[in-house]
């Protein structure tokens, strides 16, 4: 609709990196169904000088605490109303595309 695309356009940078997770699902992009949550790299000198956040996180870091979220998946969508399905994708350093670590489904 054109509320939706107005708001694209507006975001374009700060959405396009949901736009090739979106697109690795093979999913329409706008309107997105579901829900995607981008995790950020840092390294300890970006990290210094975010304004955001001042820890820094890589890669083996964050691909341990996915693995974490997707041994417990199974059990966290029973309490998620609203979810019926958990994907994790993730893009190592480097690489052009992401890839697909796991899942869970209630279906």
């Amino acid at each position: 609709d054109h509320e939706t695309e107005e708001a694209v356009g507006r975001y374009r940078s700060q959405l396009s990196p949901f736009e090739d997770a979106a697109k690795a699902f093979g999913a329409a992009t706008w309107p997105l169904e579901g829900a995607i949550f981008r995790l950020p790299l840092r390294t300890p000198a970006l990290a210094a000088r975010s304004q955001i956040c001042p820890e820094s996180h890589d890669y083996e870091e964050l691909l341990g605490v996915l693995h974490e979220l997707l041994r417990g998946a199974h059990e966290l969508l029973l309490f998620l109303q609203s979810v019926e399905s958990i994907e994790v994708l993730a893009r190592a350093p480097g690489d052009a595309a992401p890839r697909r670590l796991g899942g869970a489904s209630l279906r």
